[in-house]
């Protein structure tokens, strides 16, 4: 197929999505056209975003640009951007990217309940984006999975009664497409954590060394507090002593835990906070020997699989998306389990989340656009 012309619409160019964003732009085999916001803000993104892309994509073709195919971030209300795009662009195949759900997004303790019936909306406005797209890709199955249930349960709280039929309308135009995890992170680890002394055979008094990594968002819905109990609990362990390397995005303002885990715990911190560029936190990575998360919710978990090609083991829960980023053989590993052939273990690992490389996962969302593509033209035949 000839290359075709994109325009894709993402208003949380940050994080996760903008590394997705920009795996596409440098390796898809079509051209894109991308109309972004920094991020901050969900309520706004997914409220006004969708309007203020209509408008700027009506300059776009008021200046003569065409697309064969509108990709659509999920923090962008897609039947808001339909309705209001120029007509051209919205006979276009329009494919919808499920990066979260808000049906199943945990909120805070700290929000009122006034703010937490408002956020329903939200959860509807996913739902209309799905019914609105012609392809639907999740980047887990737990993502689609949690949103079908959680709209269940709101939708069965609504005045009047809502027909299922969206659950297999849902099911029949959607797919699970892992989001590209950069090439970068896929380099044969040279540190510490598979070399032949390892940790495995490292001793502190008669104690195991094992350094473990949280690379995780400072906020709520990535466990800060079972964090901190985590710590807390490993502390004295009479076999392991642990030690943290507590990386990921910091905000202003932090949750409490992770200021009481620096002032209580120091003792036990390799490193608490980020790198200062992408290649210092591969190496930091790669100086780790497990990936754990205490996360309350995890839709996919790019930073747990750019740890693990990095060569660290997974010491995971048994719950959210993690049960597919891991062999059913290696699901409950800890640092407690014995006899554990690391070698072995990581290129195992590392073969079975080969969809998430870039160029492969690249590769099936290029192959989703396409085909959507294929069938708006059959139809229109």
């Amino acid at each position: 197929m000839k290359a075709l012309d994109i325009l894709a619409l993402e208003p949380w160019y940050a994080g996760s999505h903008r590394s997705v964003a920009d795996s596409l732009t440098a390796h898809s085999a079509h051209r894109w056209t991308w109309r972004t916001r920094p991020g901050g803000g969900v309520r706004w993104c997914l409220r006004q975003s969708a309007l203020t892309f209509a408008e700027e994509v009506g300059d776009l073709v008021k200046g003569g640009e065409r697309w064969d195919a509108v990709f659509v971030s999920s923090l962008c209300s897609l039947s808001d951007f339909r309705a209001c795009a120029p007509r051209a662009v919205r006979a276009l195949p329009h494919v919808l990217y499920m990066h979260e759900n808000q049906a199943a997004y945990p909120v805070s303790d700290n929000i009122d309940g006034l703010t937490r019936d408002r956020d329903a909306h939200l959860a509807f406005t996913n739902l209309a984006s799905i019914e609105a797209a012609d392809v639907v890709l999740f980047n887990s199955e737990h993502n689609r999975v949690s949103f079908i249930e959680a709209m269940k349960d709101l939708l069965g709280k609504a005045p009047w009664t809502v027909g299922g039929s969206w659950i297999e309308r849902l099911q029949q135009r959607s797919h699970v497409v892992w989001p590209p995890v950069p090439e970068d992170a896929w380099a044969p680890p040279a540190l510490h954590n598979l070399v032949p002394d390892g940790y495995a055979d490292q001793e502190s008094g008669r104690r195991r060394i094992v350094r473990v990594a949280w690379p995780h968002r400072w906020e709520h819905d990535k466990g800060c507090e079972e964090l901190k109990s985590l710590i807390e609990r490993c502390k004295g362990d009479p076999e392991i002593e642990f030690r943290w390397t507590i990386l990921g995005r910091r905000f202003k303002e932090a949750p409490k835990a992770m200021k009481l885990i620096k002032e209580e715990h120091a003792d036990v911190l390799d490193r608490f906070g980020g790198p200062r560029n992408r290649a210092e936190y591969l190496q930091i990575l790669q100086c780790c020997d497990w990936v754990t998360s205490t996360a309350r919710h995890e839709f996919f978990g790019i930073a747990v699989v750019e740890a693990i090609a990095c060569g660290c083991l997974p010491w995971l829960p048994d719950r959210l998306s993690y049960p597919e980023l891991i062999p059913s053989e290696y699901v409950g590993l800890t640092p407690w389990v014995s006899g554990i052939d690391t070698r072995k273990v990581s290129c195992r690992l590392k073969e079975y989340l080969s969809s998430a490389r870039e160029h492969d996962a690249v590769k099936r969302i290029d192959a989703s656009i396409e085909a959507a593509i294929g069938e708006t033209r059959t139809r229109a035949l």
